[in-house]
């Protein structure tokens, strides 16, 4: 989010609109980004932002935490109230925004609640799919095989029911890094294109 190229919550669109006083008080709307091929800016009142991954990520922290912790310092910096999501403290209460990053099944309980509390939840989907990474990530020649048939029949057939579709419609905002990802959501699980942002991975200078 410092750099201009973007960051998973908050892309260069809040560097160029984010009044100079947003690092002394917290601003009162939120832009979550500029869609690749329509340029939709999406802006929406916040009151705080929690930021989690899933309960181990932080026992071998790899491109998705360090995604997440400088989403936050970013977020911080600007003067949001964002910080990391402790569920045995923090309690969730309406007009608060929770940005998961990655896509797991341990998440879907948490969107559960997320939306019982009328609090609405971004997903940084962190995501790819394709037959060549599936036959290449298999451990077995058995499991190459049961995932490859997988794999053709999301491909074939995308409204089967499966827990990452059930999070990936369940979620308010899909925030993928690629155009090219963002076609995957709604190839393979049928998400539509107004709930995704296509925010791009920033680089540290």
């Amino acid at each position: 989010m410092v750099p201009r190229t973007a960051q998973p919550i908050a892309c260069s669109t809040v560097a160029r609109q984010a009044p100079a006083t947003a690092a002394a008080a917290p601003l009162q709307s939120f832009v979550f980004g500029t869609s690749e091929g329509n340029r939709r800016t999406v802006v929406v009142p916040v009151s705080r932002i929690f930021l989690a991954a899933r309960p181990a990520a932080m026992l071998a922290p790899g491109g998705g935490e360090t995604q997440l912790l400088k989403t936050a310092a970013a977020l911080t910096e600007r003067g949001y109230d964002a910080r990391l999501w402790r569920p045995w403290e923090d309690s969730l209460r309406p007009g608060d925004w929770l940005h998961l990053f990655g896509s797991a099944p341990e998440f879907l309980p948490w969107v559960d609640v997320a939306r019982r509390q009328g609090v609405r939840v971004a997903l940084s989907t962190i995501a790819w799919f394709s037959l060549a990474a599936v036959w290449r990530d298999a451990p077995s020649w058995t499991q190459r095989i049961q995932r490859s048939l997988r794999y053709g029949l999301r491909a074939a057939c995308p409204w089967i029911p499966s827990w990452r579709r059930r999070l990936y419609q369940q979620v308010d905002l899909l925030l993928p890094n690629s155009a090219a990802e963002a076609a995957q959501l709604r190839r393979y699980f049928q998400v539509p294109g107004s709930k995704i942002a296509v925010v791009p991975n920033a680089a540290d200078p």
